[in-house]
């Protein structure tokens, strides 16, 4: 099966910043990624790389888009190199989102989503978790390694 595909970049900055042990991240690049099946089915995914942790980078990831035919297999979206996980795993969502709306059941109401959220860095965690808590999120991350580590212990 052919799949059309179309790639937008994008960058976006934070509400606030996020400190992490590679210094202050303002701002998020990545590639919205688009795949139309031939019946309609649409999938999307998102290279969205993150280079300090052993991944390609946006320009790279941009550049490998950018080769690519409008029109692609199946097998030109599962050969996606290891060299680039970012862009194996963004293409790769997109397909498998279309494979899934295969099985999607027709006027069926899927119980809304709730994703994680991101705890401030330190002590402001220590409160913060209680109104995402009340908000409906289960899964919450806390980053660690910011601070010098006598401070965080």
């Amino acid at each position: 099966m052919s799949y059309s595909f179309q790639f937008s970049p994008y960058r976006r900055r934070f509400k606030r910043p996020l400190t992490t042990h590679h210094g202050v991240w303002s701002v998020r690049e990545g590639v919205i990624l688009r795949l139309a099946s031939a019946t309609g089915a649409i999938g999307w995914g998102e290279i969205a790389p993150v280079p300090w942790f052993g991944s390609e980078t946006v320009e790279q990831a941009l550049a490998f888009c950018c080769q690519l035919p409008t029109d692609l297999s199946e097998s030109e979206i599962l050969l996606v190199p290891d060299s680039l996980p970012a862009c194996q795993f963004g293409l790769e969502s997109a397909w498998e989102e279309i494979q899934n709306s295969k099985f999607k059941i027709q006027n069926s109401k899927s119980p809304a989503l709730s994703y994680s959220r991101l705890l401030p860095a330190g002590e402001a965690a220590l409160s913060a978790w209680k109104m995402l808590h009340q908000q409906g999120f289960r899964t919450l991350k806390w980053k660690i390694g910011v601070e010098p580590i006598a401070q965080e212990l």
